[in-house]
């Protein structure tokens, strides 16, 4: 399934600043040096628990490529009482949509174990990101960076906790285990340097954003550097969805990465051009973005104070990522969010040359019903080897059909 949604994608351009005179994180705190806030992993996002105005606990993600946090769903805020400021606009990546937020001065908030604070936050006049079919899970806005501003955030994949440590009381992780990389940070976003062969070729020196809403492993922004050659064999896929819909890209591989010792040869990549009118704007100062599938192999600290990034590799940590090898785009829907339709199909994929349409509804894969299938499931599925055989009873309309074929793995063979 072609899911590797990219979330700092959809919400990129805020017009105005909005937050000013807020505290430091440290009041997260309280009298504790740090504090283990538990988190969920859902089709490659950082999912945590929020308490809004000590009422109701909502679901945001954790998105250090989103300088704000963002209510999804307005009529959260009008159900708590909570006034609406001024109006801002947002604007996506594509530049082909506008929506608009408003900014909720002042609201109480608690994540799961810290302290309550109060935060300036925006909430969007509509919410046509609809992050809940996405992911097969409720989702209800975004936790950006400046969140945990004056913090050091520790991500442990592993044991699924984010732990957020007083910086003075930062004990220096083991410079044998971890690798201490500078950062470059604007508007509290985490950029590092690395090096990059697209094709073999000298490499050359680009600035990644580490971006822990991006559910893929590895973007290159190919037009935001003239000597970036995209391979020649590359295949279409879905980079996620944008204020202007599903954002369509290329999946390829580079011949090489790297970043302090780590190297990531013949990586799977994703290419996407940006805008022609982003570019001139020069709001964007990134080539690319490491996501959660490659930062989940390592045990991380994020210490935007001291603007640097501790890392320690796991196990296999540069092995082969794996992709979506049937060309489905599939959403979940329904009030449990446990059933699923095709949203979209790629051209001249598998599912396509097997006569899978948009709107087409799944009830069964193989002879197991859905209700025995997370989209999690559903997406290691489709992202198995190739030659695998999959079969699918689909719905569309009042006529029920099946569909057969074989996953096709079109860069089996490229280094």
């Amino acid at each position: 399934m072609l899911r590797r949604q990219i979330l700092s994608l959809l919400i990129m351009l805020i017009t105005i600043s909005y937050c000013t005179g807020q505290q430091l994180g440290l009041e997260l705190l309280g009298d504790k040096k740090e504090i283990n806030i538990p988190f969920d992993f859902h089709q490659g996002f950082i999912v945590v628990d929020l308490k809004f105005k000590n009422a109701i606990t909502l679901s945001f993600l954790f998105d250090t490529g989103s300088e704000h946090t963002i209510l999804f769903k307005r009529e959260i805020a009008e159900l708590l009482g909570i006034p609406f400021g001024r109006r801002v606009k947002i604007q996506g990546a594509d530049l082909t949509d506008t929506l608009y937020a408003h900014v909720l001065r002042d609201v109480n908030i608690r994540v799961k174990k810290t302290q309550a604070v109060k935060k300036d936050i925006l909430v969007m006049d509509k919410d046509i990101l609809h992050m809940d079919e996405i992911t097969g899970e409720r989702i209800d806005g975004i936790l950006g960076s400046s969140f945990f501003r004056g913090l050091v955030v520790r991500v442990d994949y592993k044991k699924k906790k984010l732990t957020i440590i007083n910086p003075r009381k930062l004990k220096i992780p083991n410079r044998e285990e971890y690798s201490k990389i500078p950062l470059e940070i604007e508007n509290y976003k985490p950029y590092i340097k690395t090096s990059i062969s697209t094709t073999g070729g000298a490499p050359k020196e680009l600035s990644i954003l580490l971006d822990t809403g991006a559910a893929l492993g590895f973007l290159l922004h190919a037009n935001t550097d003239t000597t970036l050659l995209i391979p020649d064999k590359i295949v279409p896929g879905s980079l996620g969805k944008g204020l202007g819909g599903e954002i369509i890209g290329y999946i390829g591989k580079t011949h090489r990465l790297e970043f302090d010792q780590f190297k990531f040869d013949g990586l799977l990549t994703y290419y996407q051009n940006l805008d022609a009118n982003i570019l001139e704007s020069n709001k964007i100062k990134r080539n690319g973005l490491i996501g959660n599938t490659m930062l989940s192999r390592f045990d991380m600290y994020i210490d935007m104070v001291h603007s640097c990034v501790y890392l320690k590799p796991l196990k296999n940590y540069n092995k082969k990522f794996r992709y979506d090898k049937s060309g489905l785009v599939i959403y979940a829907y329904g009030p449990k969010l446990d059933k699923y339709f095709v949203k979209a199909v790629i051209y001249d994929t598998p599912a396509d040359k097997a006569g899978i349409k948009p709107g087409d509804i799944i009830e069964k894969v193989g002879f197991r019903r859905m209700k025995n299938y997370s989209l999690a499931k559903l997406s290691k599925k489709l992202s198995g080897d190739h030659g695998d055989k999959i079969k699918l009873t689909l719905r569309r309309g009042d006529k029920k059909f099946k569909a057969t074929f074989y996953l096709e793995d079109k860069l089996e063979n490229i280094q």
